[in-house]
């Protein structure tokens, strides 16, 4: 009898500034194309907040340990990407040349030989990998964008917009209709309607942008390379095209979940609660403040939801609970077109060859952590090529990696 498949890893995604950032269990890949057309791979390790406090792994908790850990490492691919596309806008003089593989920054200073091209078998001649242009070094994080300043003050601002003015619009609403205000179902109904309304119509003003329009075609990309990787087939352009550009666990489905069952947690638990202070006014800012509060618990409740229609996809009940998520990745997400899936499968390919080379360090020595890597490759072809014998700072890639990734 042969021995069980092993599981795969699971590996979730986000679209940045002309890439991808991908997401395994101990580390995150972010692919690039730069204003050269060049693929830049960073990839750095990660540690989930619930492998230091195991109880954050239990139902209904780890949802909120997922969101606040994706807004943090999605924040972080978003910076890199902007500094990335910093880089091609401000021109300049390029310096010495960098050969395909070769570590960039900090990571190149450190002793380590650089890996052999291997595994170009089945790569066209056309599409072999190329002498490298030039490539200035990375600018320094104080140079790039300052994410982080901004997203603080940024996400308490949509907060408030997102939860004040459904709630007071449906307070609003309410009163003249003649409604029970926070105790009647009436008034859920509408704060939810407004904000499912707030949430298309954001959607449907940015996806007018070109820019964004872009950013929509590496959402489609990434999807396609997750599944390609969940029906455990090579990780190819071929193989990721034919795949559908929407998945049942997006982000976007994720949010939609969080609407309807955050109008279900406040019908229940809002009509409960007596005055919390005699002030009229003040009573309603402390519930949009209890809003806030409960996303907590709505996003541990939706995360549970997501997990069980990716679980039972073909259960037609199930089927029909998730089609206004899939029906809403119309807006969020564009056909990829080959270079961009080329950037979503290199990210992918490193995030698994990564948690690989994790797990065969931590047999060794379990507090094991491999440094952070970055890297550019004139081509996807080149990306192949050397992606073999890529060294993590450990045990590198064994042969049951490089087939999952090149499908030999």
């Amino acid at each position: 009898m042969s021995a069980p498949e092993p599981k795969s890893p699971s590996v979730g995604g986000q679209a940045v500034i002309e890439g991808v950032m991908m997401r395994a269990p101990t580390c995150f890949a972010v692919a690039v194309r730069d204003s050269r057309s060049r693929i830049v791979v960073r990839d750095r390790p990660w540690r989930s907040l619930a492998e230091r406090l195991r109880f954050l792994r239990w139902p209904f908790l780890r949802g909120a340990v997922v969101l606040g850990e994706s807004l943090a490492n999605g924040m972080n691919a978003l910076a890199y990407s902007a500094k990335i596309a910093a880089e091609g806008e401000e021109g300049g003089s390029p310096s010495a040349p960098e050969p395909d593989g070769a570590l960039r920054g900090a990571a190149a200073g450190e002793s380590q030989p650089r890996a052999e091209a291997r595994g170009s078998a089945g790569v066209p001649e056309s599409e072999r990998k190329t002498k490298d242009e030039p490539r200035k070094p990375s600018a320094p994080a104080s140079q790039a964008p300052s994410f982080g300043l901004l997203f603080v003050p940024t996400l308490v601002f949509a907060l408030l917009v997102f939860k004040g003015v459904p709630h007071l619009t449906a307070l609003a609403l309410d009163a003249w209709m003649g409604g029970q205000g926070v105790s009647g179902w009436v008034f859920h109904v509408i704060d939810g309607a407004v904000k499912l309304l707030l949430f298309v119509g954001y959607l449907l003003l940015i996806s007018r942008m070109k820019e964004i329009q872009r950013v929509f075609a590496y959402h489609g990309a990434e999807h396609k390379a997750i599944a390609a990787h969940e029906a455990r087939e090579p990780l190819t352009v071929a193989a990721a095209r034919v795949h559908s550009r929407f998945h049942p666990r997006c982000g976007t489905a994720f949010l939609l979940f969080v609407i309807v069952v955050g109008v279900l947690l406040y019908m229940t638990i809002l009509p409960l609660l007596p005055p919390l202070v005699s002030a009229a006014w003040l009573n309603q800012v402390l519930l949009i403040l209890l809003k806030i509060v409960l996303l907590f618990p709505i996003a541990g409740l939706s995360y549970e939801a997501i997990r069980l229609s990716g679980r039972f996809g073909t259960n037609p009940l199930v089927r029909v609970l998730i089609a206004p998520g899939l029906l809403l990745q119309r807006l969020v997400t564009r056909e990829p077109t080959d270079d961009q899936l080329e950037v979503a499968l290199a990210s992918i390919a490193v995030a698994l060859s990564r948690e690989k080379a994790t797990a065969e360090a931590r047999a060794r020595d379990r507090g094991a952590a491999l440094p952070e890597r970055e890297r550019v490759f004139s081509s996807y072809a080149a990306f192949l090529e050397e992606l073999p014998g890529w060294d993590f700072g450990a045990a590198g890639v064994d042969a049951a990696s490089r087939q999952a990734v090149s499908g030999s």
